[in-house]
């Protein structure tokens, strides 16, 4: 098998990301903090696929050599961009909820009124205020994804 590794190409995040990072913003409205959240994510996110991308074991990659490739679906679409190039199967990994723009990019079904965002925190069963507050932040990071990060 093939393994690269991209450690030392970007900054090591390591005990950065606490809670009360990502849920400290008293002043603000939940809308904000799901802004803020969704920023620091895409910022990560771009930063790691362009080392990614830079790595000249990446760029030496020739297409149909691998069997099947094995890719990380968080915050990028960055390793579809391999996939394609390689022109390989794939199955894509996550070791957390899937993000709100992650059911699009696979082509899995979501109904976000229905299975609520994580950014909002309101567990598996929101009453009706917060299926509609879900609905909308589920379309909203669905457009931000969209815009920020892959046009």
């Amino acid at each position: 098998y093939t393994d690269i590794s991209i450690r030392g190409s970007t900054p090591l995040f390591k005990a950065i990301f606490t809670f009360e990072k990502f849920t400290n913003y008293s002043k603000d409205f939940e809308f904000i903090k799901q802004w803020r959240n969704g920023q620091l994510l895409l910022n990560v996110g771009y930063n790691n696929c362009k080392a990614m991308m830079d790595n000249e074991s990446v760029k030496k990659l020739e297409p149909n050599q691998f069997d099947i490739l094995l890719v990380e679906d968080f915050n990028s679409d960055c390793a579809m961009g391999l996939v394609y190039k390689l022109n390989a199967p794939f199955i894509g990994l996550t070791t957390n909820t899937p993000m709100p723009w992650t059911p699009d990019n696979l082509g899995l079904i979501s109904n976000p009124a229905f299975i609520p965002t994580h950014f909002l925190g309101y567990g598996v069963r929101p009453n009706l205020f917060q299926c509609i507050e879900s609905f909308f932040s589920t379309l909203y990071f669905r457009w931000y994804f969209y815009f920020f990060s892959q046009i």
